[in-house]
């Protein structure tokens, strides 16, 4: 009898306890609040990566629920049309599927450096002793400015007789046409004197003699003064040579040389061993960035396309840019190619060779992202 009643007790009905349809439709509604927060959190952070792997977030987690009847009872009426309704409310609409993965992220990222294009080694065109600098590391420079002067003492000396060669030509080239003036002055006097019968004519045709050589005389001495003139400028493009000047505003990044060392067109300080010139001049001001992308992505990038480029550094913002070249070569030690980047502004906070992260995006509007 004993065994009975506890049989009975377990085959007793709990009127307390909620139908399984409410269990069913309260479990489903928390489940589908749960999905719709990590359907939003996932598309706006990998969205456009499972895109592309072809991952479906929604068809791996928003499967219709249907409810499990009990094993000793076949599912009524009831429970069926529960389970339909919730299937329904789960499923989502063809617009929510579309706006969940709008991309957000860059469908593609490429490391690389920031260049200097117009980057020189500042050396003197010709050989010599430095004799001073006038220049430091970091120091902005205008076009035209010299940077450095070199022992120019053999080349002021000959300036100096190539400007007294050319003084003595110009005196004798103005007495000589003097000498010209007077004797053709003369011979028209003796010419009115022939007329007259009162002079030889072997006196005229000396005078006339005499002027037909100093006009040659004058014509030689004015083609020795031109002569002259032009030494006199080309020594004086040699002593502008010992000059070394800017050939651009920019700063100065490095310095090789100081005074007392020996230089030369092809090589710099002899006391540092080095042959890169008196200093390094980079124009900060016509910067870009190179990157490094792999030869497989390499058809996702095309020229004008829209990135945003990011520096090595806490204080840097993140700049807008466009693609500006594709390099066609591939590094086959790398299985690489360059892609040039062209900055939409100019930040001073961008250094030349500093290391850039830039993300490029298929949208060319990215003024949201950039700032």
């Amino acid at each position: 009898m004993k065994h009975d009643i506890e049989t009975l007790a377990k085959l007793k009905i709990e009127r307390h306890e909620p139908p399984i349809e409410v269990k069913a439709k309260k479990q489903a509604s928390i489940l589908r609040d749960l999905i719709v927060f990590l359907i939003g959190t996932v598309s706006g952070a990998a969205g456009l990566s499972y895109m592309e792997s072809g991952f479906d977030l929604e068809s791996a987690f928003l499967q219709p629920l249907a409810v499990v009847p009990d094993t000793g009872s076949q599912p009524t009426k009831n429970q069926e049309a529960n389970a339909k309704d919730v299937s329904e409310e789960l499923a989502p609409s063809a617009a929510t599927k579309a706006a969940a993965f709008v991309p957000t992220a860059a469908a593609l990222e490429a490391t690389g450096y920031v260049r200097a294009p117009r980057r020189i080694q500042a050396v003197p065109q010709i050989g010599g002793k430095v004799e001073a600098v006038f220049f430091d590391i970091g120091e902005h420079v205008e076009k035209g400015d010299i940077l450095a002067s070199l022992d120019d003492e053999y080349a002021q000396i000959a300036h100096d007789q190539a400007k007294l060669t050319l003084k003595r030509e110009q005196a004798v080239l103005s007495e000589t046409k003097l000498s010209l003036e007077l004797a053709e002055a003369q011979l028209e006097r003796n010419r009115l004197l022939s007329n007259k019968g009162l002079l030889t004519s072997r006196t005229l045709q000396e005078s006339e003699v005499e002027v037909a050589i100093l006009n040659t005389r004058f014509l030689a001495q004015q083609q020795a003064t031109k002569l002259a003139d032009a030494n006199l400028r080309l020594k004086a493009l040699d002593l502008k040579k010992h000059l070394v000047r800017a050939a651009f505003s920019g700063v100065i990044v490095e310095r090789f040389a100081s005074p007392g060392d020996y230089v030369s067109p092809t090589s710099s300080a002899t006391q540092s061993g080095s042959n890169q010139g008196l200093a390094t001049l980079v124009d900060i001001s016509s910067i870009d960035a190179v990157v490094d992308v792999s030869e497989k992505l390499v058809s996702q990038i095309q020229p004008g396309q829209s990135v945003l480029v990011s520096g090595n550094g806490a204080d840097i913002p993140d700049m807008p840019g466009r693609v500006s070249k594709v390099i066609p070569m591939v590094d086959r030690g790398r299985a690489t190619v360059k892609i040039l980047i062209k900055l939409d502004e100019y930040d001073a906070r961008f250094l030349a060779d500093m290391g850039v992260r830039v993300r490029f995006f298929s949208s060319t509007n990215i003024s949201n992202q950039g700032h």
